[in-house]
């Protein structure tokens, strides 16, 4: 059984709906700092640098996803 970052991205995917839900631009009381703060950190337990972490690695994920969709169908 080999190890992959499903439970990770899943996780990360559970955050950042967390984060569209509550993120305001330009509100500082609804930035992701407040946000990771008031609703992340409770559940999760994870630093505000993971939390930024995950956001950025399921980014890259999907946009890597993305591209192997495109290069598919061509």
């Amino acid at each position: 059984m080999g190890y992959n970052k499903r439970g990770y991205y899943d996780r990360a995917r559970r955050m950042r709906e967390i984060t569209e839900q509550y993120y305001e631009p330009e509100n500082h009381r609804k930035c992701k700092k407040a946000i990771w703060r008031t609703h992340i950190r409770p559940i999760y337990g994870v630093c505000y640098q993971t939390y930024i972490n995950s956001l950025r690695a399921l980014r890259t994920l999907e946009t890597e996803q993305l591209q192997t969709e495109k290069s598919s169908l061509r």
